[in-house]
């Protein structure tokens, strides 16, 4: 499953099928493997991927963060579920949910480290 920022702005209400954002950048994906039948449907195996560059962007920008992962995974079987918040509190854990950690700026300074060679 990719992450990708989107184009144009959309709203949880005037998104369909027909109309969905574009993609306009990728910030890279994991391999999301199929549900072993045997193990609880609930809350489910956790990925992540790291939206920090499309964070940064956004806020530097001073525009909405607009993401969506996707996948060309064909079947419709393939356990890549999400659930909304309208899905109930039972399902917290199973929701997406994107973390943002906001920290100082740092200075880094650079620096050459030589050998020390002795004769």
């Amino acid at each position: 499953m990719q992450l990708f920022t989107v184009d144009p702005d959309w709203t949880e209400t005037g998104v369909t099928w027909n109309n969905g954002p574009l993609a306009r950048r990728n910030y890279g994906g994991v391999t999301v493997t199929s549900r072993n039948p045997r193990e609880p449907l609930y809350p489910g195996v956790s990925y992540s991927w790291d939206a920090t560059i499309a964070v940064a962007e956004a806020y530097a920008a001073g525009t909405p963060l607009n993401i969506a992962l996707y996948t060309a995974a064909e079947p419709m079987h393939t356990s890549k579920y999400f659930h909304s918040s309208e899905a109930g509190d039972s399902d917290n854990e199973a929701r997406p949910t994107l973390i943002v950690t906001w920290g100082a700026p740092v200075e880094v300074r650079s620096r050459v480290f030589l050998p020390l060679l002795s004769r």
